[in-house]
This record gives C-alpha cells, structure tokens and sequence, in this order.
C-alpha cells in the first residue's frame, strides 16, 4: 500500500508568528531578577542560621515600622523613607559575606514598599514613588551582580552602593521639601481667602 505523502505545515507569515523579542527579553530579565533574588534571599537566611545574628540586631532601614507609618504627613512620610535610606551609612560591612547579608536584609525590607499604599502621598506622589521603586529595585539588581560575581574589588562594590543609597535618599529627601513648600503656599493660601 502506498501512503500518501504528509503536506508540510505552510510557513508562518510575519503576522502568525509568535512575538518572541520584546516578550522574551522582559522575560528573561525578569526570571534573572528572580534567580538573583532568591540566592541572595539564600544566603542571608544561611547566614543567619549560621552566625545566630538574627536575634537581637536591633530594626534598621525599612524594617523600622515608624518609617513606612501611613498615619504621618506627606512632608514626614518623604523624610522617613529617606531615613530608611540613611541607616545604610551607619552599616559597616568589613567583608562581601557581611555586604551581601545587609544588602539581602536592606532590600527584603525595600522590597515591602511595593505593596504599602503610600496613603500620605497625593496620587501624583504615589505614582512617581511607584515608579521610582521600579528604578531603584531594578538598580538594586546591578549591585546584586557585582556583590556575587567577583568581578569588582570589595571597597569598589561597597561605594558604589552607599552612593546609591545617598543618592535614592536625596531624592526622597527632595520630595519631602517640595511637600513643604506646597504646605507652606496652601497655608498662606487659606489665611488670605475669606470664608
């Protein structure tokens, strides 16, 4: 018996074929991000197992609960995230196990931001802090990088991310004097308006 030959599938034109560019790109860099962030997660609950460190160290960055307070002002909520900010300084990493295990805790504690509703803040506040979050938590991956790969010295890596830090808080800082000054304008604007 004789078979009648299989038909090939036709060719895909342009418009059938699946989008595989952009997609695949935003989503490898998105599955990297997470590969990143759990073995950085990893190691900071390793080390703390190991070294005990974790009962005892007193709240620091945005793991202090008075910074993320939602019942404060839009002027003290700006100042409180950028204290968050601060308290990096104050860390003094002698080693990148210690740098990476502050740096897995400081953005474990960033990273709860996403979810706060931010209620001090004008919608137009919440949107650019929104946003901002993305930035900054994506420049947060670069630093994951060079903590784990290597590549950069020690001291290097170290600087690079208390500049950040500084950088993330003068802007957050910026913000809390602007909601000043419009404070500051409504104000003097209800003294003038007659009721």
């Amino acid at each position: 018996m004789l078979s009648e030959p299989q038909s090939q599938p036709a060719a895909l034109s342009e418009m059938d074929r699946p989008e595989s560019s952009v997609g695949d790109r935003n989503g490898k860099r998105w599955m990297a991000r997470l590969v990143i962030s759990v073995l950085l997660v990893g190691t900071a609950v390793g080390w703390y197992i190991v070294s005990g460190s974790a009962q005892g160290d007193a709240p620091w960055g945005f793991a202090r609960a008075e910074l993320v307070d939602q019942a404060v002002g839009a002027e003290q909520y700006w100042r409180n995230l950028a204290s968050g900010c601060d308290d990096w300084e104050q860390q003094q990493p002698a080693d990148r196990a210690m740098l990476r295990r502050q740096f897995v805790e400081f953005r474990a504690h960033f990273q709860k931001l996403f979810a706060l509703p931010h209620q001090p803040l004008n919608p137009t506040d919440r949107a650019w802090l929104d946003a901002k979050l993305i930035e900054w938590d994506e420049g947060f991956d670069r630093h994951a990088t060079d903590i784990e790969t290597l590549v950069l010295p020690f001291d290097h890596v170290r600087r690079q991310l208390a500049m950040t830090m500084r950088k993330i808080g003068n802007q957050l800082r910026f913000r809390a004097n602007q909601a000043t000054e419009s404070t500051a304008i409504d104000t003097a604007a209800e003294q003038v308006s007659p009721e």
